[in-house]
């Protein structure tokens, strides 16, 4: 489930629809895998559902990473903040992996690795879901400037309008009330 949820968190979050298409398609299809992975620890037996979710962590995490990356590249500071927290979780969850094939001495900092990793990337996707709602307050004030200036500017122009229309509509009786009194003036003098 947690594989579904960081897969669908990483679509949106990076707005992988829009920006880097490929990467949307396969996290949405593997958030799928995972999904009915997680159905099918109901009718499977454990151990083979584990192994078939490891196998698409496997293939998720390396496209996790390469779309924060790409996003980084187009210069998508959620992303930077993305990319940095992946980071700190793979490595956490590597080095515990290392510790257990023997490779590192098991101590308080490699035994604690993935809480160590898991803590840094829940600090940090905060630091970026703060900078995103951040982001988007910001435009929403520029957005909402920028339709307060063309309001101001259409109610000019329609004041404008208005004061030519009604010029327009006085001219003409002020031509027939100036022929009138002429008129009146010729045939009574």
């Amino acid at each position: 489930l947690s594989v579904m949820c960081a897969c669908v968190f990483a679509n949106e979050y990076l707005e992988l629809r829009q920006y880097a298409r490929r990467h949307y398609q396969y996290l949405y299809l593997i958030a799928c895998f995972a999904g009915m992975a997680t159905l099918l620890v109901f009718f499977l037996p454990y151990s083979l559902v584990i192994q078939g979710l490891a196998i698409i962590v496997v293939l998720g995490a390396p496209v996790g990473l390469s779309a924060g990356v790409v996003r980084w590249r187009q210069e998508s500071m959620e992303a930077r903040y993305y990319t940095v927290a992946w980071v700190s979780l793979l490595l956490g969850t590597f080095t515990f992996a290392l510790v257990g094939f023997g490779v590192l001495p098991a101590n308080a900092l490699t035994i604690n690795a993935p809480q160590v990793g898991s803590a840094l990337e829940a600090m940090l996707l905060s630091l970026g879901l703060a900078r995103k709602i951040r982001t988007l307050q910001d435009e929403n004030v520029r957005i909402e400037q920028e339709a307060e200036a063309t309001r101001r500017r259409l109610n000019q122009e329609l004041a404008i309008a208005q004061s030519l229309v009604l010029g327009r509509q006085m001219n003409p009786h002020f031509l027939s009330n100036q022929l009138n009194d002429a008129t009146f003036l010729i045939e009574h003098h």
